[in-house]
């Protein structure tokens, strides 16, 4: 009896999680519970039923709230107006881009109108002047 060459096995990958929103006391508690120093932020992040990314980013923007990031790094409340600015932004700038379009469109056509008018009164030339 021959043995297969090689044995397949499925694996089930695990399913999405389904995204939450946290509330910012949630997130609060999450980092004081490991400032406290007693579990490393996998451990909490376990606990709390969370992604070590998502307690590691937690943890950074405590630190640069608290003033002791990074010297270019945006506070919460300066993350939030640029998101704010740029959603205004992106629909002033959409704006611009139709109204840019609309004129682009108005002048082409005004364009091809003296063309069109140029080509009938070459065609009418040059059939007087036997071209």
């Amino acid at each position: 009896m021959r043995k297969p060459a090689l044995e397949w096995s499925i694996v089930k990958s695990k399913e999405r999680r389904q995204r939450r929103v946290l509330s910012p006391e949630f997130r609060t508690e999450a980092v004081r519970l490991w400032r406290i120093g007693d579990r490393t932020i996998g451990q909490v992040a376990k606990d709390l039923d969370l992604t070590k990314n998502s307690l590691r980013e937690w943890v950074k923007r405590a630190y640069v709230d608290a003033g002791k990031g990074a010297p270019d790094a945006l506070t919460t409340s300066e993350r939030e107006e640029l998101a704010r600015h740029t959603r205004v932004g992106s629909r002033e700038v959409a704006l611009s881009v139709r109204l840019h379009r609309q004129l682009l469109n108005a002048s082409f056509l005004r364009a091809l109108q003296r063309l069109g008018l140029c080509l009938f009164i070459l065609v009418r030339v040059r059939i007087r002047c036997g071209f």
